[in-house]
């Protein structure tokens, strides 16, 4: 979900948005109410891959039907979107967090003009990353209360196993959209956040999704925070290996 900056001019645009071409869009106005209904996060992965498959029900069907209708305009418009960064003081990247409010924020947010076709790639990718966000959240959360549970357990290997469908998703999208693969575990390794994904192949895990994302990476930034983040990839899998957490 588009979340605003709270400041004047921000507002201004938002006002003038169903008024010029170029201003800035938000998931609302490309496909009405659908961006926070349950069925949205299979409809999206339907969109990427063009692939409807047996997930879909009959109203993520009819979601998916808006999205591919939101592309047949012709209007280019601004979106808010997000770079990866590379924090010197802490030699980690950072891309996005979930805000107080629940929803995405960027820790170094841009603006992007898009067609509609990029456009519904973005938000969609956008929507995707975002549940995925809230999963790994929730599972650390259960994980810091129970680490040796087996539905816990459970639950970070389908968190690993969403992520890497995700990668599948948007292997061939643009670099913004593949931007949305940046995960930082530095958070994870300190200890007591728990578990968001499991480490146990993640290495061999990683090593495909980080080809995709990195992918004709340019920005000497991001190239940088995906630097930093390769050791903590294999080095969580590693620590948690050698204690005997996977078998």
């Amino acid at each position: 979900m588009i979340n605003f900056p709270r400041n004047s001019s921000i507002l201004c645009v938002f006002a003038f948005s169903f008024l010029c071409s170029g201003c800035l869009v938000t998931p609302q106005a490309m496909y009405g109410n659908y961006y926070d209904k349950e069925e949205a996060y299979e409809a999206c992965f339907a969109y990427l891959t063009g692939n409807t498959g047996p997930s879909l029900t009959p109203a993520g069907i009819s979601i998916l039907e808006s999205f591919q209708s939101a592309t047949h305009s012709q209007k280019v418009q601004t979106y808010y979107t997000g770079e990866i960064v590379y924090d010197l003081e802490t030699k980690e990247g950072k891309h996005l967090r979930i805000s107080r409010w629940g929803k995405i924020e960027y820790y170094r947010s841009k603006y992007e003009t898009l067609n509609p076709k990029e456009g519904m790639d973005f938000l969609c990718a956008e929507k995707i990353r975002w549940e995925l966000e809230k999963r790994f959240t929730a599972t650390a959360t259960k994980m810091k209360a129970d680490p040796i549970s087996t539905a816990n357990r459970r639950e970070t290997v389908e968190n690993l196993k969403e992520y890497i469908r995700f990668s599948k998703a948007i292997h061939s999208k643009s670099q913004l959209v593949r931007n949305f693969l940046f995960l930082s575990l530095a958070k994870y390794m300190e200890g007591d956040q728990g578990l968001p994904i499991s480490p146990c192949g993640l290495t061999i895990a990683a090593k495909n999704i980080i080809e995709i994302a990195v992918r004709d990476l340019k920005d000497p930034e991001a190239r940088n925070a995906w630097a930093a983040a390769i050791p903590v990839f294999s080095g969580y899998e590693l620590g948690f290996t050698m204690a005997g957490y996977c078998e």
